[in-house]
């Protein structure tokens, strides 16, 4: 049975702790997570040594590292979400329901978690963490209507004092170009940077649309502009980089790709299967266009093999790249 709680977070939504120190934890972890300036973890270690009762940073952790679709955590998530698990049942119906969509990723229902944060949303459309998820879980499906769709209907209900609201504006400005409206989703991600110039969705955004309308030196200025913003302690750094190095192609810069190529996404220096699939599309380009990139391409497959789950065969949607 529930224990009543009247207990909210920031934002107005229902929270499980009664700690002041736990909630602050989760908080900057929740920014963490929104704006991939380091990993959350250690956040979510402090909020459970404050409160070890409180079911929602471990659910997080678990969260965190299911996003980073690495099959190698699985194991580790599943012990997180377990925790949480035992704990909900003390917790509010938030907590439930990000503990129920969280056990759908775990057993490859994405689509259907996605449904559920979606149905939360509907009357919590506040609840950041919701967002995030299933703005993650669609990028993964490449569902690039829902991409645009639940950040439009929940930004009204937002306040732009908070400080996540620029990031919430970032998701519907990746949204908007994924759905070929690259004028609003310019604007929105411009002004998602002039309240906080640190959004790497935001940067990712515009970089997006201008690969997509053809402004490829505009889009490397744009990338070098930002760079301080993105390169240190992002998680976003590799992926950006690999913007970079699709803005050198179109200007048939290949020797300037490999020196990206060498610097920031050589196998060596690669930690997650996300940051593989950017380096395997990458090489992949320089192949077809005629360049030597067995070696690398060697190096990669190597090390993608070091981890605990050898890869399996799969597509991914949004780097047109696929491996068998």
């Amino acid at each position: 049975m529930m224990r009543p709680m009247t207990v909210k977070d920031p934002r107005g939504n229902p929270c499980g702790s009664r700690s002041a120190t736990a909630r602050d934890h989760v908080e900057k972890a929740l920014w963490r997570m929104m704006s991939f300036y380091d990993t959350p973890l250690a956040d979510l270690d402090a909020a459970i040594e404050a409160d070890p009762q409180w079911a929602l940073p471990h659910a997080m952790k678990a969260g965190f590292l299911l996003s980073l679709t690495e099959p190698s955590l699985c194991a580790e998530a599943a012990t997180h979400w377990q925790a949480a698990h035992e704990r909900v049942g003390q917790g509010t119906l938030r907590e439930q329901v990000h503990v129920g969509a969280l056990q759908q990723v775990l057993s490859g229902r994405w689509a259907d978690a996605a449904r559920t944060w979606d149905t939360w949303l509907i009357d919590h459309p506040r609840d950041a963490l919701a967002l995030q998820w299933a703005h993650l879980w669609d990028l993964y499906r490449g569902d690039a209507t829902a991409l645009r769709q639940r950040p439009a209907r929940a930004l009204p209900e937002w306040d732009e004092s908070d400080p996540l609201f620029p990031h919430v504006l970032a998701l519907h400005a990746f949204g908007l170009e994924e759905c070929h409206l690259h004028a609003q989703a310019e604007d929105t991600a411009r002004r998602a940077l002039q309240m906080e110039p640190g959004s790497p969705w935001a940067i990712h955004a515009v970089a997006h649309v201008m690969e997509m309308q053809g402004r490829f030196d505009e889009g490397s200025a744009w990338l070098r502009l930002h760079q301080a913003a993105w390169t240190q302690g992002n998680g976003f750094s590799v992926h950006l980089y690999w913007h970079k190095a699709l803005f050198r192609l179109e200007a048939l810069d290949t020797a300037g790709a490999l020196r990206l190529v060498d610097a920031h996404l050589h196998a060596s220096s690669l930690e997650v299967t996300l940051q593989r699939i950017d380096a395997s599309s990458l090489l992949w380009r320089l192949h077809l266009l005629g360049l030597d990139v067995q070696a690398l391409a060697r190096a990669l497959v190597n090390r993608w093999g070091e981890g605990t789950c050898p890869p399996q065969p799969g597509h991914y949607a949004f780097n047109d790249v696929h491996w068998v």
